[in-house]
């Protein structure tokens, strides 16, 4: 019980936790000024427990990626403490569930000819480059996908998607984050914001969503489908962000920043379903689990040109001569 001995010292010392002890489960209990956002975390069983950070420890031990390395500066307390940083509400009900997981998303090689940078295809008159980079252990995933917009003396970066695919080809979307428009020259684009808002043609719902990430989103589920997958589980919603906000001491404050994120990152799903054909939501969240449920049927296109033109620019990627 060794691994299981250090995680608990560890979220003890560190994230100020207390546990006990129910049989063969194990619940950990926050601290009291935490437990308004954060809940309880469960171990269902202890020696299922303690197998599977073995396993966890053990794929850790075998891969390449540069940020999941175990040495003098990187030890293995770290990675079991850092463990906890990008759990969702159903996580923390279930820490064996999603540390066998999350073990799937380090092992996953979706992606793996893109980890420098190749273009992928062409919209208007921008060339379409991907990106995968790895994340510092502690991120909601292992790794990123970076989109960017190319042609002669410009480069564009859109917003990037933090992603995890597990053994079973269901992807996980945890954020789609926004990135400031500049080019090379480090002077703020403009007339790129003109392309964008081409997905606002003739839609009238959900128009304050983010063109930019709704074209990143796009090309993303294209690579997807590319890869056979073809369901998603998106969820903005993971415990520990609630307490990035420093400096703002009201729960009342914390409450309406993540309620406006959460609703922005879930309603821009819901804008994609209403523009793709064939794009479907199955569940909303908290109607099965904490997460939209997200099909990608066959067939899928757009009426909106930008939107058409990018879906299958991420879905045809492979047929780019690289």
């Amino acid at each position: 019980m060794h691994l299981t001995t250090l995680f608990l010292t560890e979220i003890c010392k560190y994230g100020e936790y207390n546990y006990t002890f129910e049989d063969e489960k194990i619940i950990l209990i926050p601290r009291e000024d935490q437990q308004y956002f954060m809940p309880n975390l469960i171990i269902t069983n202890v020696l299922d427990f303690e197998r599977v950070l073995n396993e966890y420890i053990e794929t850790i031990r075998k891969t390449s990626l540069s940020f999941y390395r175990l040495d003098s500066n990187h030890q293995i307390q770290d990675y079991l403490f850092y463990l906890i940083k990008s759990l969702s509400n159903d996580d923390c009900q279930d820490l064996i569930s999603y540390i066998k997981r999350f073990i799937q998303f380090l092992e996953d090689k979706s992606f793996s000819d893109f980890n420098h940078m190749k273009q992928i295809g062409t919209v208007s008159s921008y060339d379409v480059m991907a990106r995968k980079c790895e994340e510092y252990y502690g991120s909601e995933t292992p790794f990123t996908i970076h989109y960017y917009l190319e042609k002669p003396g410009l480069r564009i970066e859109m917003p990037l998607i933090r992603y995890g695919i597990s053994s079973d080809k269901i992807a996980y979307i945890y954020s789609i984050q926004r990135k400031k428009i500049y080019n090379n020259k480090n002077c703020r684009i403009k007339s790129i914001n003109t392309l964008f808002n081409e997905v606002n043609k003739s839609i009238k719902e959900n128009r304050n969503i983010t063109p930019s990430m709704l074209c990143s989103l796009t090309i993303f589920l294209g690579m997807l489908q590319s890869e056979g997958i073809n369901y998603i589980k998106a969820d903005g919603f993971l415990t520990r962000r609630y307490g990035y906000f420093e400096g703002i001491t009201e729960d009342e404050k914390r409450d309406l920043i993540l309620h406006n994120s959460i609703d922005k990152f879930f309603k821009t799903f819901i804008r994609l379903s209403i523009q793709l054909n064939n794009v479907n939501i199955s569940a909303y969240p908290f109607d099965i689990d904490s997460y939209m449920h997200i099909k990608l049927e066959e067939n899928i296109s757009s009426d909106n040109i930008l939107l058409n033109d990018l879906f299958n620019v991420g879905k045809n990627y492979k047929l780019l001569k690289k």
